[in-house]
């Protein structure tokens, strides 16, 4: 037998206690904030291509495919009381044209495919103004696109396309990088794939969607 020491014997002498447990629980997966969505607007527009971003300062933009007329809707305080019913047409596309929309501090930018086409464009906001559409041509790497998608990581725009890969037709999605502040602005990287299914099988891909997570996951501990 081992006799207990005294100070255990005193401790086993006293007041009982019940077990304490800590529980912490969190609305997030994967380090991201799951949001409680509300509706704010049930419009007359026909179902389109569309794509949407919230600038930093808070101005809800969004852009849409309306039968080739890509328009803009600007809504600088996004509430139930806001106007999302004013569009303003910026350039015109192929009716059924995927798009993708992507902002960082005045940096805006819409990016959209023609379907089977093998070009990417783009169209610039700069100083209030928005440009000229410009391509870039994937001809050689890509036979045709079927989706575009678009963030901002802070440096330069990060895009996932779409589309079958020339000469095999194998189905692909492929990450590609814009230069915006990171490296030579409006300059493109190489297609990297991301994902790929092969053509003679039944999966294939398309509307991509991306983002970027603006903090790492959180471990949350009991103090």
């Amino acid at each position: 037998m081992i006799p207990l020491s005294a100070s255990l014997a005193a401790h086993q002498a006293g007041t009982a206690r019940l077990p304490a447990i800590w529980v912490t629980a969190s609305a997030t997966r994967g380090g991201a904030d799951l949001l409680r969505w509300t509706r704010c607007y049930t419009g007359s527009e026909a179902d389109c291509p569309h794509a949407a971003v919230l600038t930093p300062a808070g101005t809800l933009l969004r852009v849409r495919n309306d039968a080739g007329a890509v328009r803009q809707s600007r809504v600088p305080a996004v509430s139930p009381a806001s106007t999302f019913s004013t569009w303003t047409q910026i350039t015109s596309l192929v009716a059924g044209g995927s798009l993708a929309i992507a902002a960082h501090g005045s940096d805006l930018c819409v990016f959209f495919t023609v379907a089977g086409s093998t070009s990417v464009y783009r169209l610039r906001r700069t100083a209030g103004a928005w440009g000229t559409a410009a391509e870039w041509s994937c001809a050689g790497s890509v036979a045709a696109l079927s989706g575009v998608a678009a963030t901002h990581d802070g440096s330069d725009f990060q895009l996932l396309v779409s589309g079958t890969e020339a000469t095999t037709s194998h189905k692909r999605v492929w990450a590609v990088a814009m230069g915006d502040r990171g490296f030579t602005t409006d300059s493109w990287s190489a297609l990297s794939n991301v994902a790929e299914s092969d053509s003679g099988s039944t999966a294939a891909f398309g509307w991509p969607a991306i983002g970027v997570l603006l903090e790492p996951p959180r471990v949350l501990r009991p103090p």
